[in-house]
């Protein structure tokens, strides 16, 4: 770790999808699998920090309960859980407690991590023995139904994924307060659940076979590990413009079939027998057993957020444009309304102290040195040290309350 402070991190993201363990070995963890084994990351988080990766909730992943109920879970619970690994975790580790902590996450971390903030506060609250929250990071973060999910079908339709027509037809039809989105009418327009399923299918058809949550990545063309890196040389040797991208990619690290190096890397019997891992069942980046609540999921986080900004915590939101499942097009109209409404308590609108929101291309190769610039920059000074020339020729925007 460089650096005298030692911080401790806990990176989450959406039900059912167990990201902790591909943001360990895929993304800003010290390793990474490329088919045959690990290689180092040269922009490994946790040379700035002390991080903890949490599969959470139970049941995503490797973590899992005796209990099968508790796989029925939601946003209460998982803050819970994830209060009483925290407490457990320095129960055994004293020498972490007074560390400064910071929480981060993406996606459905727009819940974790927020709420989990929110937990620990009130743990504080009652307790001599305080945890050191100092603040949270929230990358592309799912925040509220309404502004995320038509964020969404405005981005396929700005970035040519999807037709005007199939945009106009979503935008018609459809229900954005739901999860999808679905059908289910709100009371401020007549939704057609006929029309709105043919437009969504249309959609879907449009979209090919582009990596919705990394829209840029190449894809990986098989689930053998080892073709997606054999067409990647094939193409760097050939005598096609496409060799210049392809060399530049090779030498990024840059594989677009990290994913399926992670699950193998992960289901090996050498790899789980070393890290102590319950074998009842494969890991898998996507889980059958939970069941997370639907209301929870469509709860809009605003006013979460309202206590926590006021509660005086650092609070980093940002987003790339890349990811086309929560990406930049909903948080940026709904933290832009919401911030000018709900300005932190006793602070004015150009206070820049605590909260700021940042649009970044932040993920993977080569925004994996965006991404340890950005973590070791809020890790060692808080985010008021941010300016906006702070990634050089990044094409990022921020802004502050």
């Amino acid at each position: 770790m460089e650096g005298r402070v030692a911080h401790l991190c806990k990176n989450f993201r959406i039900p059912r999808l167990n990201v902790a363990s591909e943001g360990l070995l895929g993304e800003h963890g010290p390793f990474f699998p490329d088919g045959k084994g690990l290689q180092a990351n040269p922009f490994a988080w946790n040379k700035v920090a002390n991080v903890i990766y949490l599969e959470s909730p139970s049941g995503v992943g490797f973590s899992y309960s005796d209990t099968q109920s508790d796989y029925k879970t939601g946003d209460f619970q998982t803050a819970n859980d994830s209060l009483s690994f925290l407490l457990e975790f320095f129960e055994q580790f004293p020498s972490f407690k007074t560390n400064p902590l910071w929480l981060t996450g993406e996606s459905y971390a727009g819940h974790y991590v927020p709420n989990l903030a929110n937990r620990i506060l009130e743990y504080n609250e009652g307790v001599t023995q305080k945890l050191s929250l100092k603040g949270f990071m929230a990358g592309n973060p799912w925040t509220d139904a309404p502004t995320d999910n038509y964020g969404a079908a405005e981005f396929w339709e700005s970035h040519a994924i999807n037709s005007y027509t199939t945009f106009s037809g979503i935008k018609d039809f459809c229900d954005f307060s739901s999860v999808g989105p679905l059908t289910v009418s709100n009371g401020v327009k007549k939704t057609d659940p006929l029309k709105c399923d043919r437009f969504l299918r249309s959609s879907t058809s449009e979209m090919g076979a582009i990596n919705m949550y990394d829209i840029y990545e190449d894809v990986c063309l098989s689930s053998r590990h080892s073709n997606g890196e054999a067409l990647l040389r094939a193409l760097a040797s050939a005598n096609t413009p496409f060799a210049v991208v392809a060399r530049a990619a090779i030498a990024a690290n840059d594989d677009p079939c990290i994913d399926d190096h992670v699950t193998g890397y992960l289901n090996r019997g050498d790899v789980q027998k070393a890290i102590h891992a319950n074998i009842s069942y494969a890991w898998n980046m996507c889980s059958a057993l939970v069941d997370y609540s639907r209301s929870d999921l469509l709860q809009s986080m605003l006013p979460t957020y309202q206590k926590l900004v006021n509660s005086g915590l650092s609070i980093l939101v940002y987003s790339g444009d890349v990811d086309g499942v929560v990406p930049y097009t909903g948080w940026s109209a709904k933290w832009l309304d919401w911030q000018w409404r709900h300005p932190p308590v006793g602070r004015q609108h150009e206070s820049k102290h605590h909260w700021i929101m940042a649009s970044v291309d932040c993920l993977r190769w080569p925004g994996g040195r965006l991404c340890h610039t950005l973590w070791r920059a809020v890790i060692r000074n808080g985010p008021q040290c941010w300016s906006y020339g702070a990634l050089d020729s990044a094409t990022s925007s921020f802004w502050y309350v």
